[in-house]
């Protein structure tokens, strides 16, 4: 018992002096093998029933064990060893037992015989079996938080028994009646203690060998804690439990102590034991060394602390965010107030343009001829060409709607000539990309071919081409002249 409460004390300042650390986070678990060495004691019993000879009282026992197990990945691995289990049990005997008609040639007369009576009462015996165990297993491990991971385990073993002995402590009383059947004597014999003479004595402190079953199979399971210590090198607590599944019950005698023979057999090889089966349960402790291996990846542990502080992080990143979508927000604003002044001041030069124009217009009209039997009759060319351009306004393929009579007057004239085509030219004036120009000059062409056809004008007579800025009507070097390129201007095909 001594050294079992030594045992745990070990357990418990290692445990403490480990818990006093802060080391860094080893919990690694890698894919490879584990060398472990273990130690531990508790319940290791020779476990047996007595029914009425008296009571059975349990033993402890220590365990060790040096093994190699084969992590396959993070959690689940299969492992093999050897193990050596020292077990102890105690009987209290309180029973009486007789044996009759024992050969006697040694007192008294030859050749009689003698009923023996044996008080058992008080008598104890010790029970003390080492057996070597060859377990193969299938084992679990989980890290849990910083480096602490779980440790669990089932096994199946094969056992070889190499110890058995016992020992008793106190003596036994006998009694013996004998009886002479020749000439009738009754010698009584009652509660002879030393009477060597008559091969009686006080009977105690018998030592022996018993005879169990040696070969035993077992299951066995274990649960623990694993603590690391370096990244390689682990500090395991847990608990073990192993029950062996062979009945070791091998006996035939039976009387416990046997007067024909004067041998005490003791209590496991005779009737007064019954399935004899060991059972081991105990608390141990025990060091782990990983082999090099392959690393997996383990599970990060979560830390509410850090998770906060990275959120608040996050949401000054946001606020920071914002502020800059504000304040490029109020420079779009301002480009855009910039803008809208820019096309205010477009739209009125623009307004001048068209007054400039429409007086452009009147000054170079000429009146109809007042004789009209002498009128000559226009060519289809003179009738297209005598149309000014069709002017459109900036960055738009809307025509100005007093220009848009033009339109009836080509389209005339293509209605008279049904076999004549035309090409619709688009321009724009410099401002903005080409790319955008090029593109408004093909919707200012396409929108002035839609008006003829609306007139009743075939879409096959009408061909399109935009030109953007890079045939300008006039050079580009002023807004009025701007103005003027903005223009779609029909050509006559033939």
């Amino acid at each position: 018992m001594k050294k079992i409460i030594l045992t745990f004390v070990f357990w418990a300042v290692s445990l403490l002096a480990v818990l006093a650390q802060e080391p860094e986070n080893k919990n690694i678990c890698e894919k490879g093998g584990v060398v472990h060495f273990d130690f531990g004691a508790g319940l290791n019993n020779i476990s047996y029933e007595m029914d009425k000879y008296g009571n059975k009282n349990p033993g402890g026992g220590f365990f060790s064990r040096l093994g190699y197990r084969y992590y396959f990945s993070k959690n689940f691995g299969l492992g093999a060893g050897l193990s050596f289990f020292t077990l102890r049990s105690n009987s209290e005997l309180d029973f009486e037992e007789t044996q009759m008609g024992v050969k006697d040639d040694e007192i008294m007369l030859e050749n009689k015989t003698r009923d023996y009576t044996t008080d058992y009462s008080g008598l104890k015996e010790k029970q003390k079996e080492k057996f070597m165990s060859l377990p193969v297993g299938f084992f679990l491990r989980f890290p849990i938080k910083k480096n602490w991971k779980i440790n669990a385990g089932i096994s199946a073993a094969y056992n070889f028994s190499f110890l058995q002995k016992f020992e008793t402590k106190n003596s036994f009383n006998t009694s013996a009646d004998y009886t002479s059947v020749e000439d009738g004597i009754l010698v009584n014999l009652n509660g002879v203690e030393n009477l060597p003479k008559h091969g009686l004595s006080e009977f105690k402190d018998f030592k022996g060998d018993a005879d169990l079953k040696k070969h035993l199979f077992s299951l066995g399971a274990e649960f623990g804690l694993g603590y690391c210590l370096t990244k390689n090198l682990d500090l395991n607590f847990g608990f073990y439990f192993n029950k062996v599944l062979t009945n070791q019950n091998n006996a035939d005698e039976v009387f416990l102590y046997d007067y024909s023979k004067s041998v005490y057999n003791g209590v496991t090889q005779t009737k007064i034991s019954q399935e004899i089966r060991p059972l081991t349960i105990g608390a141990m402790v025990g060091l782990s060394y990983r082999l090099k291996g392959k690393k997996v990846p383990e599970q990060p542990s979560y830390d509410c602390e850090q998770e906060v502080r990275k959120l608040k992080d996050d949401i000054e990143d946001l606020k920071q965010s914002n502020d800059d979508l504000r304040r490029d927000l109020d420079s779009l604003q301002e480009e855009n107030d910039d803008l809208e002044i820019k096309n205010r001041d477009l739209k009125n030069q623009n307004r001048d343009l068209e007054d400039e124009n429409n007086d452009l217009k009147k000054s170079q009209d000429t009146p109809p001829s007042e004789v009209g039997s002498d009128e000559k009759e226009l060519t289809f060319e003179e009738l297209v060409y005598a149309n000014e351009p069709i002017y459109f306004n900036l960055n738009s393929a809307t025509g100005d709607p007093k220009l848009m009579e033009k339109v009836d007057d080509i389209a005339a004239a293509m209605r008279s000539h049904p076999t004549r085509r035309i090409l619709i030219e688009g321009h724009t004036c410099d401002l903005g990309s080409h790319n955008n120009n090029m593109q408004l000059s093909i919707r200012r062409a396409e929108a002035l071919k839609a008006e003829l056809i609306k007139r009743g004008v075939g879409p096959l007579r009408i061909e399109i081409k935009g030109f953007a800025e890079k045939e300008p009507i006039v050079p580009n070097i002023s807004e009025e002249n701007r103005k003027i390129n903005r223009c779609a201007i029909i050509r006559v095909i033939k």
